[in-house]
């Protein structure tokens, strides 16, 4: 009789008690290492919370810091696709993020053409900006571009205060060039004046011979007036602040720029404004040069010559309109025609404008002309210049 199968029965029972024993010490032992991952994954939880924490610090830090830039900056994905935009950059192309996303204002964007030159850019409200922009690649790891970054720069401000520097300059030459020659040139100029006026005055002159001779005295006055327009150009006094009735005003400015006599023109003042501060004098020839100007630019039309004068207040501001019905002035001129001898009339000197535009700049305000026709299909000047005007 075989005993092979008892003594396998029994090694394998003295197996399984052996493991009954050595199973309290495996539970310990799993209980310790489950603890002890229980405690790793709480320093490990801790860890990321902290470094969660750091980046969502750094986010908002970065978001704060794109925030406060005062330029635009636009952010692309690699698709070209706009990811997001600072305030600064919606502001000035005038609109929300989600409507730059929908393709409203990126016609202020130059993207992967953005070189740094100025552009012109209008936004929905009307303002006129002159925009910069630069565009930089966003390089991953590996080397390739993931984003792109455009930067938007108003160089609007910047671009006028050149302008007024350049302005001031030609101001200071021609201040300058007139000062240096108005000693020279009046001099002769009163001499041919005076013999004039008293050739005129001999008896044994005939009527032809007296016209000549007021015409050689109204001539010089003309040069006159001429001269003295460049060395007011050049250097302008210190205003003479009084409060001015404006109907008055644009009555006397109207009166003094039609021509005696010049019947077919019509020039009609309204004021919707009973006083405000200003210097008379100067405004009244600034608005004189105006009507006069409107009055040469209608000179060869066949119906009769009508000009509109306006003046209203503007919040804090006092704003003078001239009207008129003629040609208008194209939009390449309208930033020429203030220059000094700048001029499209074959009589005119340039000037008259210009002293204008000294005038008003004078009282801390600004002239244009208005890219809209006027009223009457013309052209449309428009001074604006503080209320409380000051020298």
């Amino acid at each position: 009789m075989s005993t092979t199968p008892v003594s396998t029965h029994a090694a394998t029972t003295a197996e399984l008690e052996e493991a009954v024993r050595s199973f309290p010490a495996i539970l310990e032992g799993l209980q310790e290492s489950y603890q002890a991952l229980q405690v790793r994954a709480q320093h490990v939880e801790e860890e990321l919370c902290r470094k969660v924490e750091e980046l969502d610090a750094l986010h908002r830090h970065l978001e704060a810091v794109l925030e406060a830039l005062p330029c635009g900056v636009v952010v692309r994905d690699a698709n070209d696709e706009i990811m997001t935009a600072n305030r600064a950059a919606l502001e000035l192309l005038d609109c929300t993020l989600e409507e730059l996303r929908a393709g409203i204002g990126t016609e202020g964007l130059r993207g992967a053409q953005a070189d740094g030159t100025p552009y012109p850019y209008r936004t929905r409200s009307g303002r006129e900006l002159l925009l910069t922009s630069h565009t930089s690649p966003v390089e991953g790891p590996d080397g390739h571009c993931t984003e792109s970054v455009e930067i938007l720069d108003d160089q609007t401000e910047r671009a006028a205060m050149t302008a007024r520097l350049h302005a001031a300059d030609k101001m200071a030459a021609l201040g300058t060039m007139a000062g240096g020659i108005a000693h020279e040139i009046r001099n002769p100029l009163n001499a041919i004046k005076g013999f004039a006026s008293l050739l005129a005055r001999r008896a044994d002159l005939d009527d032809e011979a007296t016209r000549w001779c007021r015409l050689i005295v109204d001539a010089s006055a003309e040069a006159d007036s001429i001269i003295e327009s460049m060395l007011t150009l050049g250097s302008p006094e210190r205003l003479r602040l009084q409060t001015i009735q404006a109907q008055d005003l644009l009555e006397e400015a109207a009166r003094m720029a039609v021509p005696e006599g010049a019947s077919e023109a019509s020039v009609t003042c309204k004021a919707h404004v009973e006083t405000f501060r200003g210097d008379h004098i100067k405004l009244r020839q600034a608005i004189r040069n105006l009507v006069a100007n409107a009055l040469r630019a209608m000179r060869d039309q066949a119906e009769k010559s009508a000009v509109e004068l306006e003046l209203r207040a503007d919040g804090e501001d006092i704003v003078i309109s001239v009207s008129d019905a003629g040609p208008g002035v194209p939009a390449e001129l309208r930033d020429k025609v203030f220059d000094p001898f700048f001029t499209n009339h074959a009589d005119g000197t340039g000037l008259g404008l210009a002293l204008a535009n000294t005038i008003v700049r004078l009282h801390g305000g600004s002239i244009h002309v208005s890219p809209q026709p006027s009223r009457l299909g013309g052209a449309c000047f428009l001074i604006s210049i503080p209320q409380g005007s000051a020298s």
